[in-house]
């Protein structure tokens, strides 16, 4: 096949195929058949087991990542190991392992994953997270997530990213990977007037909104306060909100 110009070789004992494009993913295969080793660090977050590359497992690749990665960064990280159904508690067996060995990333990881062994629920996507940054404000009394709404007969009727569910106001994040499409549209819709009935109001924030976290916090905060006084509703905490206008 070499002399026929079809492979060539490119470490001993590996050949690849000429007729092949010579890519990144093509090299770091070839460099774990070489010296029989595994995708590490920005590789195996890239790969995790793709095209039979062997790489380190979720919670080793976390661990070598931390100490390139800002805070926020590495909590979207272990976000998306929990949200593929990885056991937090495995996460710190591994991290436990690796921090005894004097390495910087695996105490980085645990200090994100020891606050995750009750019961901590993680957002459905790094968009809600970034949401949720948005939407921290001291005004906002009672502001939770995956809000589930049912009727006064115990009837579930919907279901928002967000609520004020004293001022019966959804929030919803309108991606546009989720949100697009004539069967989305039509369940968003749905969803709204069902909510609607109810007596609540639905509010979509768009990716530009995770932006401008400040004109975020001060457009909801109008939005409730506005609510407070058309409905009469009385603020958990006993005060008035004290908004600017502009």
């Amino acid at each position: 096949m070499q002399r026929v110009g079809m492979i060539e070789p490119v470490v001993q004992h590996v050949w690849r195929y000429i007729g092949h494009p010579n890519t990144a993913r093509q090299q770091l295969y070839t460099a774990t058949l070489a010296v029989h080793s595994a995708g590490s660090h920005f590789s195996a977050a890239a790969l995790q087991v793709v095209d039979g590359i062997p790489c380190t497992n979720l919670a080793r690749t976390a661990c070598d990542l931390a100490p390139h990665l800002t805070h926020q960064q590495l909590v979207r990280v272990v976000d998306d190991i929990q949200r593929r159904g990885f056991s937090m508690r495995w996460v710190m067996y591994r991290a436990d392992k690796l921090n005894r060995m004097g390495r910087p990333g695996p105490p980085l990881v645990l200090d994100i994953v020891r606050r995750r062994l009750n019961g901590y629920r993680v957002p459905e996507s790094a968009f809600e997270r970034m949401l949720a940054e948005c939407l921290k404000s001291p005004l906002l009394t009672g502001i939770v997530r995956q809000h589930r709404l049912v009727d006064t007969n115990g009837d579930f009727v919907c279901r928002f990213d967000f609520a004020v569910p004293w001022a019966r106001l959804g929030i919803e994040a309108h991606s546009r990977s989720y949100h697009l499409g004539e069967l989305v549209e039509h369940y968003d819709e749905d969803r709204d007037i069902r909510a609607t009935k109810a007596g609540w109001e639905t509010v979509y924030l768009g990716f530009a909104a995770t932006k401008s976290p400040q004109q975020v916090r001060h457009d909801i905060e109008q939005i409730v306060q506005r609510r407070t006084h058309d409905l009469g509703l009385v603020n958990p905490n006993g005060t008035q909100l004290q908004l600017l206008t502009q």
